[in-house]
């Protein structure tokens, strides 16, 4: 099959969405299809063969997070253009934002496929534009959301029959046999990996490691992300953060394996959870906030341990706990990776290619 993917999100900008769409594509090709992936310009990124960028990536504040927008000259008539010039058996869009899934939307004339990544209570881009927006999700032939939260925010909006088809793990990227860093083989390593964004509930995670210190003298925070970090650590703990504002994607695996134990304190809007099932993948027992789209992607006990949102005494209680049982500890990362396991590419990859077949025999 011929195959567009659109996405105003992709590589280099980190991401959930960018890991989804990277892994899928290069699934696809592996099974025999030919995959072309249209996104926007982010810093000095180029197009090339098989990645067509049409406008720049503007940032958005929406959803407690930052998305990004196609802006630039006559993007829709480039978008035009570019479908007119190639043939297309499968188009699938990530979301319906402004302004790239909408455009291949509106020109194509294949089978259509949108995948939905979102978690909100009330979202105000769809509550603004939603019968504009009604338009283009009437093109779609298949609707996929990654978990039932990602359901049931879109049916709000946008009611129908939605598939179920999760995010994905590189299993041998992500994997307990990775090199750990030297430099923090020492000392009890807490782990975090994310954006510094208000839904990722960094801050939580900051203000319960001085309680985390009080018992566990060796305990230290790893924070790999984007953002001004250092900015809202305390000088009283900076001596027991490391921070690295920008990792290799070579890198992150090793962060994982270099940790005793992963932290996502995330407040809310998570629709899955990638990062769990990396630090699962890695072996490595996870402490996460109790929020519906983790719950989609862990079960308490089999990987890790649920805390309440917006709590340091809960988290730093469940780190001292893992800190003062390595047993849990093993036990946890053994089964996390085991659960990480059902949730490799390649599986989401067939699902997803037995959807294409699905439509286009129709």
């Amino acid at each position: 099959m011929n195959i567009l993917i659109a996405s105003d999100n992709y590589y280099p900008r980190p991401g959930g969405i960018s890991e989804h769409i990277y892994h899928v594509a290069k699934e696809l090709r592996k099974l025999g299809h030919n995959v072309k992936i249209l996104t926007t310009h982010h810093g000095r990124s180029k197009s090339t063969e098989d990645i067509i960028r049409i406008g720049i990536a503007l940032p958005f504040f929406s959803n407690w997070s930052f998305t990004r927008l196609a802006v630039g000259i006559n993007v829709r008539g480039k978008v035009k253009r570019f479908m007119k010039r190639n043939k297309f058996d499968i188009v699938h869009v990530h979301g319906l934002t402004p302004f790239l899934p909408l455009y291949a939307l509106r020109y194509s004339d294949a089978k259509n496929v949108a995948t939905f990544h979102v978690a909100f209570e009330t979202f105000g881009l769809y509550t603004l534009f939603r019968k504009l927006l009604k338009n283009y999700h009437q093109k779609i032939d298949a609707a996929v959301a990654v978990s039932k939260v990602a359901e049931k925010s879109m049916q709000m909006y946008f009611p129908g029959e939605y598939r179920i088809i999760p995010n994905g793990i590189d299993i041998e990227r992500f994997n307990p046999n990775v090199k750990p860093f030297d430099e923090l083989k020492d000392g009890f390593n807490v782990l975090f990996v994310g954006r510094f964004e208000p839904r990722k509930g960094l801050i939580f995670l900051i203000e319960a490691f001085p309680k985390v210190l009080a018992e566990a003298k060796d305990a230290r925070l790893i924070i790999v992300g984007s953002g001004n970090i250092k900015a809202i650590i305390p000088p009283k703990i900076r001596k027991h953060v490391y921070v690295v504002p920008y990792a290799r994607p070579e890198d992150i695996p090793r962060y994982y394996v270099s940790a005793d134990v992963f932290v996502s304190p995330a407040i809310a809007k998570e629709s899955f959870g990638i990062v769990l099932l990396e630090a699962m993948a890695s072996g490595r027992p996870v402490i996460a906030s109790d929020i519906p789209g983790y719950r989609c992607a862990m079960k308490e006990g089999e990987g890790g341990i649920f805390v309440p949102p917006k709590d340091p005494d809960s988290i730093a209680r469940a780190i001292l706990e893992l800190y003062n049982n390595p047993n849990l500890r093993r036990e946890l990362g053994i089964k996390g990776r085991k659960h990480a396991t059902l949730y490799s590419w390649n599986k989401v990859a067939k699902k997803l290619e037995a959807l294409y077949y699905e439509l286009l025999s129709k």
